[in-house]
């Protein structure tokens, strides 16, 4: 059996040999069953968000119906599929939980009839499309509401459980709680109390490739060490855009939260730092104001306009990388680029999306935002 060092080193080969698995699974996440060579064609796409961050649309050969949308079939509503795109290592077939790309709810599937046969496509969702309308999720009573004082840790499990998550969530241990009561109407769905949650404190909430819900901090992209390196000499490597957006940096944010008996919640933070190319002393000061009346005491507001701060400087140097397929490569991971024709000398870049090929000449893009010192 290759080792994942193996399996890394591969990846850098043009010539490797790609290969596909799909776990076929009940709603309860069963395995109940495994396919590796009907697969035609695919691809998935990966964002960076609170929400859903994974879609996938896959083609498989359906020539003896196995994939025709039944009840009692592997194709129906309620059902889900675990991919994993890995790579055969000298005549032997490698799938590590390094290569698995996602857990998917079924979307809409379409059966095609072409002269060489028959075809299923089906579209697919991560587990956060239980929670925000797109497969379920609608909150189903009048109101839900979460009281005053709840940790927010109890909040977040206790939304997931109602929604019918079954797996447990894990979640960054704080001791933060709900300073209000937040109250949601019927129309409304769990995924919109969860982010208003995440939003009180800048943390993210997501699932991730397993299919578990995760609920924590943003990435510490300043001390995080980088997966994986591009240099311009690397055969897989196969290209890039460098970009940079002048017109909307944004170097100082002012967050103004709630009015507590005549107490209105403020942070504000700025770039200072020295070798910031977009630092206040540079530039002069470029200002973004937020309210937000679910923040009610400064250091909230502290922490938001820190945050707020972040993305707004970061998306003033950002690439879009062409390369073959890195399978392991996920949303909030660091890479190192190093190519002198496109202005790149050892930086440190964060990956906010990816689009990947699920072929057998796999590529992908990958968008990335500059990682710097600000502060």
């Amino acid at each position: 059996m290759p080792t994942i060092s193996e399996y890394k080193a591969e990846l850098r080969n043009p010539t490797r040999k790609q290969i596909y698995k799909i776990e076929w699974m009940d709603k309860d996440e069963n395995i109940i069953y495994e396919s590796t060579t009907d697969y035609i064609d695919g691809s998935i796409s990966i964002q960076l968000q609170n929400g859903v961050r994974r879609s996938c649309n896959i083609t498989l050969k359906n020539d003896d119906g196995l994939y025709t949308p039944d009840a009692n079939g592997l194709v129906f509503i309620g059902k889900k599929i675990k991919i994993y795109s890995g790579l055969n290592i000298n005549g032997t077939d490698y799938f590590p939980s390094e290569s698995i790309q996602g857990v998917f709810n079924m979307g809409n599937p379409v059966i095609r009839s072409e002269s060489g046969g028959s075809t299923v496509t089906i579209e697919g969702y991560d587990n956060f499309s239980l929670l925000n309308g797109t497969i379920s999720g609608s909150i189903d009573s009048a109101e839900y509401q979460v009281d005053t004082g709840t940790s927010i840790t109890n909040a977040v499990t206790t939304i997931l459980s109602d929604a019918g998550i079954i797996k447990d969530p894990f979640i960054y241990t704080n001791s933060y709680t709900i300073y209000y009561t937040l109250v949601k109407e019927a129309g409304n769905t769990y995924a919109d109390m969860l982010i208003e949650i995440a939003n009180i404190i800048s943390w993210d909430i997501f699932f991730n490739v397993q299919g578990q819900p995760v609920f924590k901090t943003p990435v510490d992209e300043d001390n995080e060490a980088h997966v994986w390196e591009f240099t311009e000499d690397e055969v897989s490597y196969l290209g890039s855009e460098h970009n940079y957006n002048y017109a909307e940096v944004r170097n100082h944010i002012i967050v103004y939260g709630e009015n507590v008996n005549g107490d209105l919640a403020t942070g504000e933070a700025q770039d200072t730092g020295i070798f910031s190319p977009t630092s206040v002393a540079r530039i002069g000061r470029r200002t973004k104001s937020i309210v937000d009346n679910m923040i009610i005491d400064d250091a909230e507001a502290l922490a938001r306009a820190r945050y707020e701060l972040r993305q707004a400087v970061q998306a003033y140097e950002f690439t879009n990388i062409k390369t073959y397929n890195v399978d392991f490569l996920k949303e909030g991971d660091i890479i190192l680029i190093r190519d002198s024709n496109g202005a790149y000398n050892a930086d440190r870049y964060l990956i906010k999306q990816i689009n990947r090929t699920l072929s057998f000449d796999a590529e992908m893009t990958i968008q990335a935002w500059k990682v710097r010192d600000i502060e």
